[in-house]
């Protein structure tokens, strides 16, 4: 599969597998888990609540990774770190609203993906 996408690369999801019902599994999951996963990092940013953070960061750098979001991966990567460690706190906003935004458009994208495979 070629990728058509600015945000996700589904190539290694497709040289993973030939069937569309697989991808279909994969791509609804992802939509489902992260658009929870996003809803809950904002509240757990919104309360500082530091350790939900670090725990949901680590959730979505999975989740990214799937779907091809290496960069994001490892964006997340250093975050959860950072979390863990209590450093650069003063950044954890500005990087959650960056993610949630790139967030956005690949859901979109993915939703577009998975109606190629309907």
């Amino acid at each position: 599969m070629q990728n058509d996408y600015k945000i996700i690369n589904l190539e290694y999801l497709s040289a993973m597998t030939d069937s569309d019902d697989f991808m279909r599994e994969i791509l609804d999951t992802f939509i489902s888990q992260v658009s929870e996963i996003q809803k809950n990092i904002l509240s757990a940013l919104a309360v500082s609540d530091y350790k939900m953070l670090g725990g949901l960061v680590h959730k979505a750098k999975s989740s990214v990774s799937i779907i091809g979001m290496e960069k994001d991966a490892a964006e997340l990567s250093d975050l959860e770190e950072d979390i863990y460690n209590s450093s650069k706190i003063e950044t954890y906003s500005g990087r959650v609203n960056a993610f949630t935004l790139r967030l956005d458009a690949a859901l979109a994208e993915t939703k577009h993906a998975l109606a190629q495979f309907a």
